[in-house]
């Protein structure tokens, strides 16, 4: 008699977490933690009907250091740009670093000027204040300026909710499968 588990399906939740963890994405606890977490008001059988979707979302609501799921209707602050790119630079785990960050956002402008040094250059981005709905066009040009030749960041784009993902360049063609196109390059 055999004391080991039987196999997970190819869409379980427990395989889409080892999955992911395999790809470099992993959850702040362990996958049996993340399991109870991911499954307290929702069964296993949610994240199952779209597989890797649903989880890398709920993911990004600060389950996982490698994932960031967010409301693009969330200009509601002076400091969303600065919060938003610290953000997106913290999903790098510390390969990238951008300092002098300052970027206001003023309702009654037309745009966010944000300023930003990044290996040692001066970078300056404007953010078109479009009410309290947010650039995302910043995050993509934040990207050309810290692009990494191994590294990326993907996106899934779903009503107005947006996931962002800092993934290995080799991992994210399988990421992209996996979700079926649904993840792409965010530039």
């Amino acid at each position: 008699m055999s004391n080991s588990l039987p196999n997970p399906s190819a869409h379980s939740l427990e395989s889409q977490l080892a999955k992911l963890r395999e790809l470099g994405i992993h959850g702040a606890d362990s996958d049996a933690d993340m399991i109870l977490r991911l499954t307290k008001y929702v069964g296993a059988a949610y994240y199952e009907q779209q597989p890797y979707l649903r989880l890398l979302a709920e993911l990004g609501h600060e389950l996982s250091p490698n994932v960031w799921t967010f409301d693009v209707e969330c200009v509601e602050s002076a400091d969303v740009y600065e919060n938003a790119i610290s953000k997106m630079i913290a999903l790098a785990e510390g390969r990238i670093e951008i300092g002098s960050l300052q970027g206001k956002f003023d309702p009654a402008e037309d745009w966010t000027r944000i300023d930003l040094v990044h290996a040692g250059q001066s970078h300056e981005l404007n953010a078109a204040n479009n009410g309290d709905w947010f650039d995302m066009d910043v995050l993509g040009r934040v990207e050309r300026i810290v692009r990494m030749e191994d590294w990326e960041f993907l996106h899934r784009w779903e009503d107005q909710t947006v996931t962002l993902v800092f993934i290995d360049r080799a991992a994210s063609k399988e990421l992209i499968r996996l979700t079926d196109k649904q993840f792409g390059p965010l530039i």
